[in-house]
């Protein structure tokens, strides 16, 4: 494994709190040396914060798609909300295609779903 990709994945364990370090210099080399140690008892904590973030950007992103209306190209080069399309006369501004209407209803539904799962899981 890389030493640039440990170095990387302990300092990001370090700012979710879930280990730390001492680090010593080196009186011969003047090189430091980091001595880390796992934090397992903020996991727990880490965890639900995430899961409440996940839980919190979903249902942003259900009332997003639930109030939205979208268009979008046949090179699906971009979803336009209908202001946006309406001032490009439903033209694509990336290739130049006419833009139709998106039906996001299966996207409802399936953010709808994972919600609920969610919330389901937070009530057991």
């Amino acid at each position: 494994m890389d030493i640039n990709v440990i170095r990387k994945t302990l300092f990001k364990l370090h700012e979710n709190r879930l280990a730390g370090y001492r680090r010593e210099r080196n009186p011969d080399t003047g090189w430091l040396t980091y001595h880390w140690t796992l934090d397992p008892e903020n996991i727990d904590n880490r965890m639900d914060l995430e899961f409440e973030r996940l839980l919190e950007n979903l249902k942003a992103r259900l009332e997003f798609e639930v109030n939205g209306v979208f268009y979008i190209c046949e090179h699906k080069c971009a979803r336009f909300l209908f202001d946006i399309a309406s001032e490009t006369d439903f033209i694509c501004s990336v290739c130049g295609d006419e833009l139709f209407y998106q039906d996001n209803e299966e996207l409802v539904d399936k953010l709808s779903e994972r919600i609920s799962e969610m919330e389901y899981a937070v009530r057991k």
